[in-house]
């Protein structure tokens, strides 16, 4: 996370969504300060903010989740920046209960990882075995709080109008930094039809939050009840692991 007491904004940096280079450029040409760990939740901004600091500008970076875990697969695939070693970090001071949670969530993950690291799964199965549940993340609980998203679709573009929007001129485009590797194919062509009606289940809820949409050429999908009651049910248990525990 960054921070500008100057210009009075908050960065909250989504993993996976162009923010190494974000972070980099604020620092290095506008006098941004990192805060806390990189990819901080504004949640646990919340914690230790001062009354005037809560009051801050809230700029945030999204990318349609679709791309963020084809991109998180080959992340694991190349233990991007030690991905596979503790990927929660613990901030602040944790009661027993929280410790162990956080613990139990970074060994599951870790589980994750290793199960691709090094290994000839493919993307469908490891999207067949590992997103049975909705999707969701922490951006959901503070979407409606940030007062300006840098999409990664349109990265440089909409980084500059966010300086604009608090008041800072842009002195350069924004370069392009940590790179992840892939193998040449958009992301919409990893998810084949064996997947698709299972992308649309996990997928639906956080794309219309986010303001993305399928692929024009998937199959039509409506929600069952079913479906939206688990969204619902999930988010509400994510929710309170992320605010309480994390």
């Amino acid at each position: 996370m960054i921070i500008s007491h100057t210009h009075k904004f908050v960065f909250v940096c989504l993993p996976r969504t162009g923010t190494t280079a974000i972070r980099k450029e604020l620092c290095e040409k506008y006098g941004g300060e990192p805060i806390l760990y990189k990819h901080a939740s504004y949640d646990v901004f919340l914690r230790q903010a001062s009354a005037e600091e809560k009051n801050y500008k809230v700029i945030a970076s999204s990318r349609n989740p679709l791309d963020r875990t084809v991109s998180l697969f080959f992340k694991y695939k190349s233990n991007h920046d030690g991905i596979q070693s503790q990927q929660i970090k613990e901030v602040g001071h944790k009661n027993w209960l929280q410790r162990s949670l956080i613990s139990l969530a970074n060994r599951l993950l870790a589980n994750r990882a290793s199960a691709v690291s090094g290994k000839d799964l493919s993307f469908q199965e490891f999207f067949k075995q590992f997103y049975q549940q909705p999707y969701s993340d922490w951006h959901a609980i503070y979407w409606d709080r940030y007062d300006y998203v840098i999409r990664f679709e349109k990265l440089s573009e909409d980084f500059l109008a966010a300086l604009r929007a608090v008041g800072i001129e842009p002195l350069r485009d924004l370069p392009v930094v940590n790179k992840t590797k892939k193998e040449g194919k958009s992301f919409e062509e990893y998810y084949t039809p064996s997947i698709i009606p299972q992308a649309q289940r996990v997928f639906y809820h956080a794309l219309k939050r986010y303001d993305y949409a399928f692929p024009d050429f998937w199959p039509s999908y409506r929600p069952s009840l079913k479906d939206n009651l688990s969204y619902h049910t999930t988010f509400q248990f994510r929710k309170l692991y992320w605010k309480y525990i994390r």
